[in-house]
């Protein structure tokens, strides 16, 4: 991933949990994604969210964190080369708020992704009450 020098604007980025209602809500949970796959829609976080078998792993507790971590970036990098239109459209927003089904955000690929937008020059501002606002 690479820096976006010379932007006029820094995307910025919130995280909150799932129940986040408030604008710019973006959901990068791969139940979602599968869902309006079913539905045969659209599902813009789906770059974003983590492969199955990631998401099962970490949640088995059979994978250290730091482990999920990597992994987890490993896929985000190999979706910027393959998804690049979708990473341009959310680097090309002003604000959004991604959200999870995470309790933790130390220990949630949100918080990961907001970091990886950051590298290439959006600015994250933490996590936001989850009632929306």
């Amino acid at each position: 991933m690479t820096s976006r020098e010379g932007d006029l604007h820094a995307l910025e980025v919130w995280t909150a949990r799932i129940s986040y209602a408030g604008p710019s809500r973006f959901d990068i949970t791969r139940k979602t994604a599968w869902l309006a796959q079913k539905a045969r829609k659209p599902a813009p976080g789906d770059p974003f969210a983590p492969s199955w078998l990631l998401l099962k792993s970490g949640q088995s507790r059979n994978m250290p964190w730091e482990q999920y971590a990597a992994a987890y970036l490993t896929q985000m990098r190999l979706s910027y080369r393959v998804y690049r239109p979708a990473w341009d459209a959310l680097l090309a927003r002003k604000r959004v708020v991604l959200v999870c089904f995470c309790k933790d955000v130390g220990h949630c690929h949100r918080r990961l992704l907001a970091e990886a937008l950051q590298k290439l020059g959006a600015e994250y501002k933490g996590e936001r009450p989850s009632a929306g606002g």
